[in-house]
């Protein structure tokens, strides 16, 4: 039996190796809609064996009878992922040191990828708070601003209304 945690796995094998962006991309390469790809991806309808053939054709490592019954590695050989190339990734967790397997490589990415995602998604809400207090900011002093300005305009009157009250009186008194 085909695990749909397998076929996900592959998705995001795609993914990563560039072959398309997304999931759109990849049902498109592969001559599916969008609609059709994700159902059968989200286990609506049956995964069929040209859905498997073609998934295999995407990427000739990519190892077919570990689609279907989940033996052996998701990759045929270990070629196509250099652990090398990757040094911030945190490859082997086990106490022996023992090599990871390339289905291991792979979670550990997905793993930091989310982390890196979720990272990414928090800046984005931070920024958004940041520009949300600066406008609200700025709306306060612009507030500001409008009342003493009108304080001024009220002191210009004032000062206008006494120095001619004082030219009256100086004239009443000199006159």
């Amino acid at each position: 039996m085909i695990d749909l945690k397998r076929i996900r796995k592959i998705i995001n094998w795609l993914i990563f190796s560039e072959y398309s962006e997304n999931e759109a991309g990849i049902a498109q390469k592969l001559g599916y809609t969008k609609s059709s790809f994700s159902q059968i991806i989200n286990g609506k309808v049956p995964i069929s064996e040209k859905f498997i053939d073609k998934l295999c054709e995407a990427d000739e490592n990519i190892n077919k009878v570990w689609i279907i019954e989940g033996i052996g590695e998701m990759l045929k050989s270990n070629e196509t992922f250099n652990t090398k190339e990757s040094p911030q990734i945190e490859y082997n967790r086990n106490p022996r040191h023992e090599p990871m397997t390339n289905d291991e490589r792979i979670d550990a990415l997905i793993r930091q990828n989310d982390v890196l995602a979720q990272s990414v998604q928090d800046v984005v809400k931070m920024a958004h708070e940041t520009v949300s207090a600066s406008q609200r900011q700025s709306e306060a002093n612009q507030e500001i601003m409008k009342q003493l300005l009108s304080i001024l305009e009220d002191s210009k009157k004032n000062l206008r209304a006494g120095g001619a009250q004082d030219v009256a009186v100086r004239r009443a008194a000199h006159g």
